[in-house]
């Protein structure tokens, strides 16, 4: 959820204005509070959350509800109620991403709120490929057949050699997605099918495109030529099933508003038969075919907004090695830097595993083991992860600017966002409190810190302890120091080790090879700390949402008793 503002508040404050803030429900499964924004009565706000939201009742969803209430601010005694508004959890799955909905105070409108909120009903899809026949050159040909999955870097099913070009029996590959994300205009995700003869030895491949061959829960038959060099050697025919696919998919484009009566206006549906929310005008079309291949500005009307939309097209090539300048921190911040290129991340793993102290290797290995894991960590809206289908390192895909870089973007303190510039490729982010921009990446300060911009777009720092402010970056200190603010604003510097402080920065007399090696080491060990912290709410978020699932099916017998 993201690009939250509102339009036409009422003023509750005496100087004519308000203080306005949001408080979010997600169906009482997620409860989130905005920032205020400071005398605005048409309030903009930078909040945007990402995360998982667990149910085994999806035809309940109607009966669960998105609540949005806004308040006013006050120094001094409560806040005071401004209004409130909702939408049920179906329309925001089969729906459009964009809406506009009246705040009510006792059913007086107060005011309107916009917002984005991107949802996709992801589960484990089981793809298999079976009565596959080869010819090579108009004959029947023996060989081997693997078949890699686009999204999956590390994923194969393998029909074994067959000396008449002829395999009847199933493999199957089970993998985590969206039908978005497996069909979707944006993605071009396929299978890759290798020919290889008895040596193993390359013969040609041949690609099946998903979202050309794709039926909900069924089989559907392909044929495909087989190139090599860059020319057509042969054919491949099979079929490809599907099974458990996901139900629910948004409408590409439209949008919703609930004045003077609920209603979408606009939008395509993925595909033909999925659901759709009950106060769509009709059945709405289903993106057409050509829409996959053409850009984004050739695109049917109704297919997207002017506003950025994570389905835009993005680059499917990963970035080159060079381009992420900023040297932020990214996913491959534990284990190398982002202008290296060199190997794969689980190389560097293996080879600080080997070259570590005593000491870092228990931790490298608690890495190694959590590196699978890291997909379950949501990234931003309109961010993708791919993987390099040379090596498999990750990469991220920027669907508004259609760019890809090295840098990870998630972790971004609240009111940043991470971007990429078009034009040069260069990774920069943007406050949206004061709407500047920088290449400074905000992430990796400790506890208590928080990089900001002012509103002429300077850097400058702030330390809740004592709410003071600093130009003083307070990153890249010696381990067991860090930094801090007195009460007059001055920093000084606290030594952990020996429970001392000091006025001098110990950064003034370090040469750029200790400073650099500094700043490395407490990048990676916010990073560590971070993850750690994530991976372990994720668990118990799964923990709380199954024993919420267990109460409500508890519930739903008594009620059927």
């Amino acid at each position: 959820m993201l690009d939250f503002s509102a339009r036409g508040l009422p003023a509750k404050d005496r100087s004519g204005t308000s203080d306005p803030y949001l408080k979010i429900d997600f169906d009482n499964f997620k409860l989130f509070k905005t920032d205020k924004e400071v005398r605005n009565l048409n309030p903009q706000w930078g909040f945007q959350k990402r995360f998982t939201y667990r149910t085994k009742f999806l035809d309940k969803l109607q009966r669960k509800r998105l609540k949005i209430s806004c308040y006013d601010h006050n120094m001094v005694g409560g806040a005071d109620f401004i209004g409130e508004t909702s939408v049920d959890l179906f329309t925001l799955a089969t729906g459009p991403r964009y809406y506009t909905l009246t705040l009510k105070d006792q059913q007086k409108p107060a005011g309107t709120l916009k917002f984005i909120c991107v949802m996709k009903m992801m589960s484990e899809v089981t793809v298999s490929t079976n009565n596959l026949s080869l010819t090579l050159k108009g004959q029947p040909a023996g060989a081997a057949i693997h078949v890699f999955p686009s999204m999956e870097g590390t994923l194969q099913a393998q029909h074994p050699y067959s000396p008449d070009g002829k395999w009847s029996d199933p493999k199957s590959m089970t993998f985590e997605t969206t039908l978005w994300d497996l069909v979707g205009p944006e993605e071009n995700e396929h299978l890759r099918f290798q020919v290889l003869d008895q040596q193993e030895q390359l013969l040609g491949e041949a690609v099946v495109s998903f979202c050309e061959y794709f039926k909900m829960d069924g089989a559907v038959s392909f044929q495909v030529p087989v190139r090599h060099n860059n020319a057509v050697v042969g054919e491949l025919t099979g079929e490809i099933e599907y099974s458990n696919c996901p139900k629910y998919a948004q409408l590409a484009g439209g949008s919703y508003q609930d004045h003077p009566a609920p209603t979408v206006q606009g939008g395509f549906l993925l595909l033909a038969g999925i659901p759709f929310p009950n106060v769509c005008q009709g059945t709405p079309p289903t993106l057409p075919l050509q829409a996959h291949r053409m850009p984004l500005q050739q695109a049917p009307e109704g297919t997207h907004d002017q506003q950025p939309d994570a389905q835009d097209t993005a680059a499917d090539r990963p970035p080159a090695d060079s381009g992420d300048v900023t040297g932020g921190v990214g996913m491959e911040g534990m284990v190398m830097t982002p202008n290296t290129g060199q190997g794969t991340i689980g190389d560097q793993i293996q080879q600080q595993l080997t070259h570590s102290a005593p000491m870092q290797q228990a931790q490298l290995q608690e890495i190694q083991a959590q590196w699978d894991y890291m997909e379950e960590i949501e990234l931003p809206p309109n961010w993708e992860m791919r993987k390099d289908r040379r090596t498999g390192r990750p990469y991220f895909a920027d669907h508004r600017s259609k760019c890809t870089c090295w840098t990870d973007p998630r972790f971004l303190p609240e009111n940043w966002d991470q971007r990429i510039d078009p034009n040069s490729g260069r990774v920069y982010y943007a406050y949206h409190k004061t709407r500047q921009t920088t290449f400074i990446d905000p992430r990796g300060l400790s506890h208590g810190w928080e990089m900001r911009l002012s509103p002429q777009g300077e850097v400058y720092f702030a330390y809740h302890p004592t709410r003071k402010t600093t130009y003083v970056d307070p990153r890249g200190l010696p381990p067991l120091m860090s930094a801090a603010l007195d009460t007059q604003g001055r920093c000084y510097f606290k030594n952990h080790e020996t429970k001392s402080t000091q006025w001098e920065d110990p950064r003034e007399t370090a040469d750029a090879d200790t400073l650099a090696r500094w700043r490395e080491e407490e990048r990676e060990r916010w990073w560590y700390e971070l993850k750690k912290k994530t991976l372990e709410e994720l668990k118990q978020e799964a923990d709380e949402a199954a024993a919420r699932e267990d109460m409500e099916m508890l519930n739903l017998g008594q009620e059927g008793s």
